[in-house]
Order: C-alpha cells, then structure tokens, then sequence
C-alpha cells in the first residue's frame, strides 16, 4: 500500500476509529520505552480481566449441562529488570478464580496474590505501571 493509498484510507475511517487506532499506537510506544528503560524499582504489568469461562468435561452426561461451573480468568504479565538478561525479563500469571465478579474487589483480591510473588522475585520493587484493556470499573481500585 502506497502512502497515499494509506493516507486515503485512514481519512475515511469514522472518527471513533480514528482515536482508537490513535490510543493504541500511542499506548504501545509507551509500553514499548517502558520496557526498556526499567530499572530494578519498577516493573510493566499488562492486565485484562477475561470472560467467564464453563468447564466442559468430554463425554459429560447430558445432566452437566445444567450444573457445569465458571471461572473468571485474570492473565497478567510482568516486565521486569533483570541482571540475568539483556532487556526485560517476563514473568507471566493467570489467576483462575470461581469469583464471576468483575469488580475492583476481585481485582484486588486477585493482584494481592501477586503481589505477595513479585515481592519475593523482585525485593527491591517500589513501583508497577499497569497496562490494561481500558476498564476502569474494574482496575480502579479508590474505593477499596
């Protein structure tokens, strides 16, 4: 595609788009400096609260249908500074919970036993820039 091919398809993109795509470059020549600028104090967590998701179990009687369970599944990956390697090292977590809330409580609960792993890895971390999909209902945690 040719710049101005590109130029041209960009224009007659409607507006929402337009700040979204602007958002999204944006966000990622930030994640992508902080990365490489980590010192031994900080970290990069990139979070997202992931949908519900039912168990299935092959050959299930038909009866489970109606009584399978749900887990919430909350991925994070941590960007660190580590001697051992030339730019950042990755740790990465998937906390698997019955919890089906998706509220700053769970959030919280959630990053908590995190938390208590990166301590131990990382004794020296004062500071975590959080990356995330945007929900603030679920990532700002004030009011706990």
């Amino acid at each position: 595609m040719t710049p101005q091919q590109s130029s041209e398809k960009f224009s007659s993109m409607p507006s929402e788009l337009k700040v979204h795509h602007f958002i999204s470059k944006q966000q990622a020549l930030q994640l992508r400096a902080l990365k490489a600028s980590l010192s031994k104090k900080e970290a990069v967590a990139v979070i997202d609260l992931a949908e519900n998701y039912s168990s299935v179990i092959q050959d299930a009687p038909q009866s489970y249908h109606w009584v399978n369970t749900q887990a919430t599944i909350h991925p994070i990956v941590v960007y660190y500074a580590s001697e051992n390697t030339e730019g950042p090292s990755v740790m990465s977590f998937a906390v698997i919970s019955d919890c089906l809330e998706h509220d700053t409580a769970a959030v919280s609960a959630f990053h908590h036993e995190i938390m208590e792993c990166l301590k131990n890895e990382m004794p020296e971390l004062k500071e975590i820039h959080y990356f995330s999909d945007g929900a603030s209902s679920q990532y700002k945690t004030k009011n706990i």
